[in-house]
């Protein structure tokens, strides 16, 4: 009995982003019957795309993120902050991902240029943390380029992040945006969570799963909604913490051993043990 791990069915929600890889990706899933996927959507979708797949052979087991996603102390804080060239005197929002369309970071530093002109605020920088597809930075470098200078010294882009620095940078946000426009789970969530960083977060696909209602979730392609979440967390510091607090208990809720527990489980059950 064969088991393997459904994460997305990317290629088919996005073939734009990948094109001529369907069929490869495809002809891979046939290999197959028993699946374990991390998201009751991922099962959905595996089931809405892959027709010969049953429900009964498609195993909910949710992902957990690393042990070292926990609250930073202040000197950690200080030394990613250093290391990656943010201001002392400056606050931050953070967001970490693979710069790629599908991740929906020019929507969201255009709306958090809108935010900082409608509101005049010069105390905030947005931080941009990740690798990046070249064609998808140049088009992101075109939209940041055409801001006015004081807005776009306001955003960072510090590239590829060490791991052992992540969770300080986590920890050091104001907030954490992440309006991507699909996830197969949607790790990045789940790691600010964990260090008690308040998240904005897209309220599509698994997302909803992964932060039930300890974040902002909002419709990614709405503008006036990411501006109105900026807002409420830049100017709502008891929002900040009740939503600090209750990340910090949702992300309990996840971990590997979990997730191992249950494939044994369903492993053994298949094999009459």
């Amino acid at each position: 009995c064969k088991f393997a791990i459904a994460h997305d069915v990317m290629p088919l929600v996005f073939p734009q982003y990948y094109p001529n890889s369907q069929e490869g990706w495809l002809e891979s899933f046939k290999m197959f019957d028993n699946y374990f996927a991390n998201s009751a959507y991922t099962k959905t979708d595996f089931l809405k795309y892959l027709p010969h797949l049953k429900p009964e052979n498609i195993i909910v087991t949710p992902l957990a993120c690393d042990e070292r996603f926990k609250p930073a102390n202040a000197d950690e804080i200080a030394r990613a902050r250093k290391k990656y060239n943010i201001p002392e005197n400056k606050k931050y929002i953070f967001s970490l991902c693979t710069l790629e369309p599908r991740k929906n970071l020019i929507r969201a530093v255009k709306c958090f240029a809108n935010f900082i002109r409608k509101n005049n605020i010069d105390d905030l920088v947005f931080v941009l943390g990740g690798a990046h597809w070249d064609a998808f930075i140049e088009k992101l470098e075109n939209e940041i380029g055409s801001l006015d200078k004081n807005i776009k010294s306001k955003i960072l882009k510090i590239g590829y992040v060490d791991d052992s620095d992540q969770a300080a940078l986590y920890s050091g946000a104001l907030f954490f945006v992440y309006t991507s426009q699909y996830e197969g789970f949607g790790l990045p969530p789940l790691e600010a969570m964990s260090c008690g960083t308040p998240v904005i977060t897209s309220n599509n696909s698994s997302l909803p799963e992964v932060v039930g209602n300890a974040a902002i979730m909002i419709d990614y392609d709405n503008d006036a909604a990411h501006i109105k979440a900026y807002e409420s967390y830049y100017y709502n510091e008891n929002l900040r913490q009740e939503n600090s607090k209750k990340g910090l208990e949702r992300a309990k809720l996840f971990s590997w051993e979990k997730c191992a527990d249950i494939m044994i489980t369903e492993m053994k059950r298949r094999a009459g043990l």
